[in-house]
């Protein structure tokens, strides 16, 4: 079974990294920064309980883990991210024998694809000076885009399409992956906007992964420029 993970903390976009694999049937347990995503495994080692299927409870030492039932391994559906309400302890406070609110002890949570960052709590999962989660991406830190379209109704660019105009007009060319990484949002909702801007014939690609403007997204953005001049 593939065990790597995609992280975009990196500059340079999402980057392929590995992921050691114990004999629980999965990686040994879920680590790394918020905004990693990890799509190949479905069991993982019980982090609430390190894996020992035991976990102290109520001042009781070797009461069966509440989270995996003893069994030492838990089961999340992929694709997963780290929960950044709890930074991944699976505890609602440090050393404590509370689950979080929002992975259930788990320390992941199934994220659905494309996803944002939320605006609300910028990914952080609450809001600042708050002890519960964030109401609208309900502590998760992203917000789903499967569905959305990329227009609103009245036909008008959400603004995501624009900005990677914007954003390949200033930096010359641009990946997919560089892309997710300074819009904030999944690597598949970057290629649902390329592949928008292609068939506009507003991008072209100089190789497989980099992207250009084309002849008509040259002239889109010398109009924007003109328009941006006039009103100034």
């Amino acid at each position: 079974m593939d065990s790597s993970i995609v992280n975009n903390t990196q500059e340079n976009g999402w980057l392929w990294s590995p992921v050691s694999v114990g004999m629980a049937g999965g990686p040994v347990a879920p680590r790394g920064a918020p905004g990693e995503i990890l799509r190949n495994n479905k069991v993982y080692q019980c982090i609430f309980c390190k894996g020992t299927g035991r976990k102290r409870l109520g001042g009781i030492q070797g009461a069966k883990c509440p989270v995996c039932r003893g069994k030492g391994k838990i089961s999340v559906q992929p694709p997963v991210r780290m929960c950044v309400f709890c930074n991944g302890t699976g505890e609602a406070k440090p050393r404590s024998a509370l689950t979080c609110t929002v992975c259930k002890g788990k320390g992941l949570v199934s994220v659905q694809e494309p996803f944002r960052i939320c605006p609300s709590c910028n990914g952080k999962g609450k809001m600042r000076g708050s002890e519960f989660y964030c109401s609208e991406c309900k502590g998760k830190g992203v917000i789903s885009l499967k569905g959305e379209s990329l227009t609103s109704g009245a036909g008008r660019p959400v603004g995501t399409e624009k900005k990677v105009i914007k954003m390949i007009h200033q930096l010359k060319k641009s990946g997919r992956n560089a892309i997710a990484d300074r819009l904030k949002v999944s690597t598949a909702y970057a290629e649902q906007l390329l592949a928008s801007l292609l068939k506009k014939r507003l991008l072209s690609k100089e190789s497989r992964d980099i992207f250009v403007l084309s002849p008509a997204g040259i002239v889109y953005m010398e109009e924007r420029m003109i328009v941006a001049i006039g009103r100034s």
